[in-house]
C-alpha cells in the first residue's frame, strides 16, 4: 500500500515529498499506509477520501513519533496535550473512539492541566526507567500497540506512586 499511495501521489493529491512524511522510516510509513487501508471504506473511493485519510493517517503517526521522541528528553503538558489532540483527530476522523484511545486518552488526562506537575515528572521518571530505546535515532520505539502498554504500565506505576 506505501508504494500504491507512493506512486499514485500526484493522483490522489497527496504529498509524499513533505518532511513529515519522508522523515518517517518504511515501519511508519507503512502506519500511514495501514491507516488509510484501514479506513478507506468498501470498494474504490474518491481521490480527496484518500487524501483526507492520508492527510489523517500521517498527522496521527507524526504525533506519535513527536510524543515518543519527547520521551527521550522530557515531555511538556503540551507534548501530552498534542498527543492528546491525535488520539480526539482520529476520533472526529472515525465518528466514535476505540477502547484504545479512550483508555489512553484517560492516562494522558491525568498529566494534563494544573495541578499536574507531580504527574508530568512522574511520566519523565517513568520514561527515563522503562523506555525501550531505537538503536536508529534514539527515539522510543512506539506503535500504537507499545504506546498503549506504555501508557498502561505508566497508569500503574502512578496510582503506585499515589498521585
Amino acid at each position: 500500500m506505501v508504494s500504491a499511495l507512493e506512486t499514485n501521489a500526484s493522483v490522489l493529491g497527496i504529498n509524499v515529498s513533505a518532511d513529515s512524511y519522508t522523515s518517517l522510516d518504511t515501519g511508519k510509513k507503512q502506519s500511514v499506509a495501514n491507516f488509510v487501508l484501514e479506513r478507506k471504506g468498501t470498494g474504490y473511493q474518491a481521490e480527496s477520501v484518500v487524501r483526507h485519510t492520508f492527510n489523517a493517517g500521517l498527522a496521527y503517526e507524526t504525533a506519535k513519533v513527536t510524543f515518543s521522541t519527547k520521551l527521550k528528553s522530557d515531555v511538556t503538558s503540551t507534548d501530552v496535550e498534542a498527543m492528546k489532540a491525535a488520539y480526539q483527530a482520529v476520533v472526529t476522523f472515525d465518528g466514535t473512539p476505540s477502547s484504545v484511545i479512550t483508555a489512553n486518552v484517560t492516562v494522558l488526562d491525568k498529566v494534563i492541566g494544573a495541578g499536574n506537575d507531580a504527574a508530568l515528572a512522574k511520566l519523565n521518571e517513568f520514561a527515563d526507567l522503562n523506555g525501550q530505546v531505537s538503536p536508529v535515532d534514539n527515539t522510543y520505539t512506539i506503535n500504537v500497540d507499545s504506546l498503549t502498554k506504555f501508557l498502561e504500565e505508566f497508569d500503574q506505576y502512578l496510582t503506585a506512586s499515589q498521585i
